[in-house]
């Protein structure tokens, strides 16, 4: 029993030292994320040549693409929710480049009521130059939904591989949160990710040192109880 208890004491130990290190690695990636997300835009084509097959490095990267808006190609992305909580979906829209390649652009959230993009929210015509951020690809987690194979107009996820197997011409390896100008638009443009937040690892460590500590006084407590000569001289059961 001692062994065991020891056992499961270091574990939750080691278990509360590794959330005050995820507490440090979160706040050192809320340095790099803040800096990066007030960095001057770049060209998105200029920055994927440069990342390489990196792309990963340009997450909230601030990018510019120039191209067309292809809006007969639009998708949704199911079961999103607005700053305010509402459900809704998310906008894509395939932004044609000079080359024919498309860059997926997620102009922001729609009401829950809409099954396609009513044409009031059709995107500017003609050339234009899209700012907002690039973001990766977005991989199904073990137990989500998977999207259906063959043509769909809704999704379950931003997933460019799934997405590029939609349209004839090539899709570039990010995709483009679009940007807002301040006021109240439809699509209602996303919120960024709040670099303040030191998330919850100092709460969960200070759980696992409270389990630890829980289980050792626990344990010296039952040792003086099976100890003590009230115990030893207990009248036998029957």
């Amino acid at each position: 029993m001692a062994v065991f208890v020891v056992a499961v004491t270091l574990l939750f130990i080691r278990l509360g030292v590794w959330q005050l290190e995820r507490r440090e690695e979160r706040a050192i990636e809320n340095i790099v994320l803040a800096s990066r997300l007030t960095e001057a835009p770049i060209d998105l084509s200029a920055a994927i040549a440069a990342a390489g097959e990196d792309v990963v490095s340009l997450e909230y990267r601030p990018v510019t693409a120039e191209g067309t808006y292809r809006a007969e190609l639009e998708k949704l992305v199911r079961n999103r929710t607005n700053r305010l909580g509402t459900a809704g979906f998310h906008v894509l829209t395939p932004l044609e480049q000079a080359d024919g390649s498309l860059v997926i652009v997620n102009r922001g959230w729609v009401p829950l009521d809409a099954d396609r993009v009513p044409t009031r929210f059709d995107p500017s015509p003609g050339v234009v130059t899209v700012t907002g951020w690039a973001r990766g690809t977005e991989r199904r987690p073990p137990t989500g939904p998977e999207d259906p194979p063959g043509p769909l107009d809704v999704l379950n996820r931003v997933d460019l591989d799934r997405i590029a197997g939609l349209y004839d011409a090539p899709v570039v390896p990010v995709w483009i949160q679009a940007g807002g100008d301040g006021t109240a638009q439809i699509p209602q443009p996303l919120a960024l990710p709040d670099t303040s937040d030191p998330g919850p690892h100092l709460s969960y460590a200070i759980q696992w040192f409270s389990f630890a500590t829980i289980s050792l006084i626990g344990f010296v407590l039952a040792i003086r109880r099976a100890g003590s000569p009230r115990s030893r001289h207990l009248p036998p059961i029957g």
